[in-house]
């Protein structure tokens, strides 16, 4: 779904861009190179099969965020609600949790932190921040 969405993106960006008065096979062109520049990303599918680890999954970088499971986290976990004060895009794999802006998720990258289960060494010196995706990782209920 992803390339028809970049498709009919790079159409309509084409179609703005068309001079008024242009021929029709102006505005083809202009349409055509549009939805190829939009698609031009995707083209890592075609050489990431080929690449071995770690290049090629470096060089796919598909990942998906389950915020759900990020979510229970949040609600279950103090340790991981202060380190959200600071992820912007987490990733949880193997027993931690990471930001994707930086690196990938399982090599070494500095936002890793490992989930700790029981215990209750809570972080002393937690900002008050809203964290920065609040409306996602927020029951409706909460009051933090």
């Amino acid at each position: 779904m992803d390339n028809v969405t970049h498709a009919f993106v790079g159409a309509a960006m084409a179609e703005c861009a068309v001079p008024p008065g242009a021929l029709a096979r102006t505005r083809t062109v202009f349409i055509a190179a549009g939805v190829v520049a939009a698609n031009a990303p995707d083209v890592d599918l075609l050489y990431t099969g080929l690449t071995e680890a770690p290049l090629g999954y470096l060089l796919h970088r598909r990942w998906r965020i389950d915020a759900e499971e990020v979510r229970a986290l949040y609600a279950a976990n103090c340790r991981v609600r202060a380190w959200l004060q600071f992820g912007r895009v987490p990733h949880v794999a193997n027993g931690s949790i990471a930001d994707l802006r930086f690196e990938h998720p399982i090599g070494q990258n500095f936002t890793p932190m490992a989930i700790e289960t029981g215990g209750s060494d809570c972080p002393s010196f937690v900002t008050g921040w809203e964290l920065p995706r609040h409306d996602v990782l927020a029951d409706s209920s909460d009051s933090r």
